[in-house]
């Protein structure tokens, strides 16, 4: 059964959106943004203006980010080896610390579409429930016991 990897975030920034502070990180957006979509093995991003990555009316400093990936491999690929790296490596310059997972991995579809209030869903079930095939992080694909299924990818 072919499926795909969807990827969930939200991070606040620890400052408002005007702030220099955060300028670093709002001038990158639009770079990593044309490297993910350009990264091979990237399929959907959650368009802007929909709440993904652009905050929202409630919290503008709350950012959110949806995507489908091919494979696991692909998103690793992305995060790991891009100019995506450099900046994950500042998020505590420009983001609030928080208790528990702020990312979800789930496998959906080929042709699916996830929306937000599926990522909040996994990301709540991750944190109840730790890893799982219903929402994972990271750590849960690097294990042994799912090196077989990344392989098969």
């Amino acid at each position: 059964m072919s499926r795909h990897l969807a990827h969930f975030n939200y991070a606040r920034l620890a400052w408002p959106v005007d702030d220099p502070r955060v300028a670093d990180f709002l001038k990158g957006r639009e770079p990593i943004r044309r490297i993910a979509e350009a990264s091979k093995g990237f399929v959907w991003k959650q368009e802007a203006g929909a709440g993904a990555g652009e905050g929202n009316v409630e919290d503008p400093r709350l950012l959110l980010s949806l995507s489908v990936w091919e494979s696991v491999h692909a998103l690793w690929h992305f995060t790991w080896n891009t100019l995506h790296k450099r900046f994950y490596l500042r998020r505590e310059d420009w983001f609030q610390a928080h208790d528990g997972p702020n990312m979800v991995l789930w496998w959906v579809k080929p042709d699916e579409r996830p929306t937000h209030e599926q990522g909040w869903e996994r990301l709540a079930h991750l944190e109840r429930n730790g890893d799982s095939d219903h929402a994972f992080g990271w750590s849960w694909v690097t294990e042994a016991h799912t090196a077989k299924r990344i392989a098969a990818e």
